[in-house]
Formats: C-alpha cells, sequence, structure tokens
C-alpha cells in the first residue's frame, strides 16, 4: 500500500513540477513576445492553481 502511495505522490510532484516549469517558460518568453498576451496567459494560469489547490 505505501508503494502505490509514493508513486502517486512522486507522480503529482512531477506534474506539478512540469506545469511550474511551463509557466515560467511562458513568463520568461514574454520578453520576445507579444507581452500583453502571454502575461495574460500566465495570470489564468496562476489563478486556475489557486482555484484547483483550494
Amino acid at each position: 500500500m505505501s508503494i502505490e502511495y509514493i508513486s502517486i505522490a512522486l507522480g503529482l510532484v512531477g506534474i506539478g513540477l512540469f506545469f511550474f516549469g511551463f509557466v515560467l517558460g511562458q513568463k520568461s518568453s514574454s520578453t520576445s513576445l507579444n507581452e500583453k498576451s502571454d502575461l495574460s496567459f500566465g495570470v489564468k494560469l496562476s489563478q486556475a492553481e489557486k482555484h484547483s489547490l483550494e
């Protein structure tokens, strides 16, 4: 049982790290692309994160 919980936890952490890296990539690339659309996209992602955590 404990191995299953550990594997699920590691999977969630991996997804979280991937999503976090994707958001950071969007914010860092906003300087070379259209800033308004990228920033609003980042804000929408951060708001979705807050709602999913609650």
